[in-house]
Parts: C-alpha cells; structure tokens; sequence
C-alpha cells in the first residue's frame, strides 16, 4: 500500500456524492475544509476533528482521491481518548484503499494517546430521518454513496463489534389510532423552552433508560447539538400534576423534522441555513433523537410518544422514528414492535484497541 497517502483534507466531491448535514459546534469553518474545534483532556489542547482522504498517487500531475472519512476524537466515560470514523466514502480506490485508511487512521489515533480505533457501518433497510450518526456528521444515506463490505473487511482486521443501535420508524397515523388517542394534549406532558431545556437535561441525565450515546462525559459530543429547537420539539412528563419546580422527571423526548428533506431544495451541511423549511413546516418524517425514561414502565414511555407524534402531525408530519436505541435493550424495542414500529436503520460500532494493531 505504499503508492497510498493519508491527508488531512476535505475533497469538494464528498459534499457533492454524499450529502451529509454536521451538527457539530463547529459548522463554522466547514466550508472552509478544516476545524478548529478542540478537545481538552489531562492539560492537553487536541483537535477534534479530521477530514481522512486517501489518494493514491498517479503518473499524471493531480493526485487521485481513493476513499475518504471524518474522524472525531472523543473522551469516553472513563477518561479515556478514543477516535472515530464515520462510515467510509468510496471516491475512486477499492478495498487497497480502505486498508490504508484503516491503517493512516491508527496512526492518528495512536498518535492521539487513543486507547482505540472505532468505526461505524450502516445498514439502511427502509427511511432514515435526520440524524443518523454516533458522530456530528450524519449522512442522507437515500444520496450517499458509502462504501460497502465495510463490515466484513473490519472483521478482518481484527475489530468486534461493540454496540448495534437501530432506528424505528411508524406511520403517526396508524400509531395514534392504535392508541385510540387523537393526538391532542396529554396530561403532565408540557413543551419546554431552551431556558427550561438546559435544566431539565441535566436533572434527566439520572433517568435510567437513555439512548445510545459513544460518552456521556464528553459534553461536547453530541450528534444533536446544534439540531433546531423550537415549540413542541422538546417534551417532558412530569410526577404528579403537571408543572416543572422540584417535581420528579417521569421521562423526556425531544425531536427534529427530518432536515434531509431541505437538502433536495438546500444543498448546505449547515443545520441553521435550513431554519426557513422550520417555518415552512415541509416535512414528510419526523425523528426523536434524545429521549429519557425514569423507568421501563411503558405508559409514560407512550404517553409520551404520542404526545411527539401528536406534535409532529400538527406540522402535517407522517411518519415517526425513535431513534439510538441500543438494540440490547429489548423491553423498548418490543413495546415499540407492538405498536407498529419496524427497524428501519441499523447502526453497528466497530471498536479496536490500539495497543494491539497489526498492519
């Protein structure tokens, strides 16, 4: 693999071939091919974020871009640095140069003090709304051209997989009549504010089913950071009758219109260039993309969707995912099948230690 080189660089091809949208803090400067986004750990300023190209180098005077990634450093629960790749994007290399992405993204790992390499995989097997990613960096995998046997070549490579999370999707219409509820107002369930937001995530960070997250230390990495807020968009079941103050949390949902659906008309990575499709309210799909229950009883857990759906119908919304659910996790999962609920996007973690790479 030696005619291969890594770069630092984002090829314009990637935002022309996979369309993508970043919800990162620093959407800023991605025009601009770079970031400047930074991680501080143990006294430490380390970059973020890394645009991974691998070209190949040719007879002719430009170079030829073979296979390309993002990758993102994150602090996991226990101190540790680790990084990962989003899903790789074949430009023109094959296999050879997925192997030397693998292998230039070690080095960047290691050299990061990383204690391991991860990466993800999709298996799209119907629609899949905004976000669809572990990481800032969610693909429209309806446009995106993603390289394939990922999975098995990582196999091969000695990594396992660490985690499934999977997405589910539902028609609001069929789901709110099996419930016999017309989605109106739901008692104890309240729309917050983004004042009343940052409390409340903080008091749900105790509940005891949360989706799927790579680090709940690492504040900053979130797929859904910067995802719009508006009314209705993020909703919380309360103990009791209603009202926030020292009340007990019973769960939360919050959720975004599917912005994939703007970049057929908006062809921007930029989650706030889409703000007028808010307004507008053009959407087919809806998706709850962070969500918090106190328990596995599943009338707030439904109350609460309905009153998600119910939102969403409002804005002439059809369809409902539930999303980052670990698929280990199969109280959820079944409760969500019975009420119409099929997968309908699988994401698979693939982590391997460092320490042990072998070329």
């Amino acid at each position: 693999m030696s005619e291969f080189k890594t770069e630092v660089r984002l090829p314009v091809r990637v935002l022309r071939r996979a369309p993508f949208i970043y919800s990162g803090s620093d959407f800023r400067s991605l025009i601009l091919g770079a970031f400047s986004e930074c991680v501080t750990h143990r006294g430490l300023s380390l970059q973020r974020t890394y645009p991974l190209l691998v070209s190949r180098e040719s007879p002719h005077p430009l170079q030829v871009d073979g296979v390309f990634t993002f990758a993102f450093l994150y602090v996991d629960a226990d101190d540790r640095r680790r990084l990962i790749l989003t899903h790789p994007v074949p430009l023109d290399g094959g296999e050879e140069a997925l192997e030397a992405l693998l292998s230039g993204a070690y080095r960047l790992a290691s050299s990061l003090g990383c204690v391991s390499l991860d990466v993800e995989a999709h298996e799209a097997k119907g629609p899949q709304a905004f976000p669809t990613s572990l990481t800032p960096i969610s693909y429209d995998l309806r446009r995106a051209n993603l390289a394939g046997k990922v999975a098995e070549l990582l196999m091969r490579r000695g990594f396992r997989v660490e985690g499934e999370i999977v997405c589910l999707d539902a028609d609001i219409g069929q789901f709110l009549r099996g419930l016999n509820i017309d989605g109106g107002p739901i008692e104890n369930i309240v729309s917050a504010s983004p004042s009343e937001a940052i409390e409340l995530e903080r008091r749900a960070e105790a509940l005891s089913l949360r989706p799927f997250t790579l680090s709940l230390r690492d504040a900053e990495f979130r797929p859904w950071k910067n995802a719009p807020f508006f009314d209705g968009s993020f909703l919380v079941k309360f103990g009791g009758k209603g009202g926030s103050g020292g009340k007990t949390i019973d769960g939360f949902v919050r959720w975004s219109p599917d912005l994939f659906e703007a970049l057929e008309e908006v062809r921007t990575p930029y989650p706030p260039l889409l703000h007028e499709h808010l307004i507008r309210g053009e959407f087919r799909s809806g998706k709850v993309y962070d969500w918090g229950f106190k328990t596995r009883d599943e009338e707030p857990i439904i109350s609460l969707l309905s009153a998600a759906a119910g939102a969403m119908r409002g804005r002439n919304i059809e369809r409902i995912q539930f999303g980052y659910l670990n698929s280990r996790e199969r109280f959820l999962g079944r409760n969500l099948e019975r009420r119409g609920f099929k997968v309908t996007h699988r994401i698979k973690l693939f982590r391997r230690a460092v320490g042990d790479w072998k070329s």
